[in-house]
């Protein structure tokens, strides 16, 4: 389930909540524009062998390598992705 909250299609720039189901799997490494900041509002999930509860942010830079995720229990997110200047 994805909810975006706010977005500004000029920029790329936006907010979105992010639901991952039990057991989500992905094998694609991503790498973004812009700064991504990545809250575990509840569950968890595991990125590059780090694991990410409830509670903990996340900051990838512009640029930054990450992924491919699991997700064993299930992850509700708050995504900010935003350009620095």
């Amino acid at each position: 389930m994805e909810l975006i909250v706010t977005e500004d299609k000029k920029t790329s720039e936006f907010t979105r909540l992010l639901k991952f189901a039990p057991g989500t799997k992905t094998t694609n490494i991503l790498t973004h524009e812009c700064w991504e900041e990545v809250y575990i509002i509840e569950g968890g999930l595991i990125c590059d062998n780090q694991v990410f509860t409830k509670g903990i942010v996340a900051v990838q830079p512009s640029g930054m390598n990450h992924g491919p995720f699991k997700v064993p229990v299930s992850a509700l997110t708050y995504e900010i992705h935003y350009r620095r200047s």
